[in-house]
Order: C-alpha cells, then structure tokens, then sequence
C-alpha cells in the first residue's frame, strides 16, 4: 500500500495529543485522511490540531478523551459509532505512562494506567467494530510498545504499564480470532 492509498480515509488516532499519537494524526492529515484526534490534555490537544493544520491544509477533529474512565471510553465509542457508520482506521495510541519501581506510585495511579491502556482501549474498540466493518477493509493499529512483548528488558515503565500492554497484546490476539472471518484487520506495533 502507498500512503497515498490512505487519501479521504477516516481515521481515529487515541492518544494523539503529542507524542506518537501526534506524529500519526499529522501524517495521516498529510495523506489526505479524516482525522479524529483524542487526548486528555486540551491545551495540547488542540495545539497539536491547529499545528496539523497549517502543515496539512487538513482540519482534524478533537475530542476530550481519557480512556482511564471507563464510562467515558465506552460513551465515546457509542458516540462516534452513530456519528461515523463508517470508519477505516482505529489507532488504539492512549495510554498513561507511569515509570518507577512498585512502590513509588499510590494506587490511583496504578488503575488510571491499567484502565487507560487496558479497559478503555477495550471498550472503545468494541464499540467501533461495526464501523470498521462497514468500511469493508477496516483496520485496528494497537500500540503495544517493547512493554508489550515477554520477555523483553524493561526500558523504565513501571509494572502497572507493562502490566496494561501485555493486556493489550492479549487483546491484539482475542481481537484477530474472534474478527478472523469478518472484514477488520488486527494489527499490533
């Protein structure tokens, strides 16, 4: 595929306030995609976009998200299922980093991270499986990072977080054997 393939697809891009999640909400606006950006920072968020903007011509939307609550992330979903029968691309990119060894972080902190990366993405995703398979070619992207894969040398995250993406790596899995013989696509990076 040529990335000029991409060009009027829509595309959801969670976590897409800075970071990775920025870099891939600006080269899909490049492409020519319909970009829908979240985040839960707003002032960086809607930086971000504006940014997107002027380098791409492209306006993309922006939605408060913070996939650490649950209600929200399932809500969400529910919301842009009805406003988007239709979407090509589900970049699953949120998730709250959280560094230290055990001990360093209180409790709070080791739900959010879980939950963000973990329930959330979940919820959100499944909520957007029949739009994607609407689009007849659909495609999940899941950010499972090198805290994703076992076995593999800690680079700094704190076990909540390598906890929430061996989660996501699980659910990469789940997601490929339940959606084998339906139009979606189930990638992990």
């Amino acid at each position: 595929m040529d990335i000029s393939d991409l060009k009027g697809k829509t595309v959801l891009v969670t976590g897409a306030a800075r970071g990775l999640g920025a870099a891939f909400a600006c080269v899909l606006a490049k492409a020519g995609c319909n970009v829908i950006m979240t985040g839960r920072l707003t002032e960086q968020l809607t930086s971000t976009a504006e940014g997107i903007r002027l380098q791409s011509g492209h306006s993309p939307e922006t939605h408060m998200l913070d996939l650490a609550e649950t209600g929200a992330a399932n809500a969400f979903g529910e919301k842009i299922a009805a406003a988007y029968p239709k979407l090509d691309i589900l970049i699953n990119n949120g998730a709250q980093w959280l560094a230290g060894r055990m001990d360093d972080y209180d409790a709070y902190s080791v739900n959010t991270t879980i939950n963000a990366a973990a329930t959330g993405t979940f919820l959100l995703t499944r909520k957007l499986v029949p739009s994607l398979e609407a689009s007849g070619a659909g495609d999940i992207v899941n950010i499972v990072s090198t805290s994703g894969i076992a076995n593999w040398p800690n680079s700094g995250a704190a076990m909540p977080y390598r906890m929430a993406k061996h989660a996501q790596t699980g659910m990469t899995d789940g997601l490929r054997e339940e959606l084998k013989d339906r139009p979606v696509r189930v990638h992990a990076i």
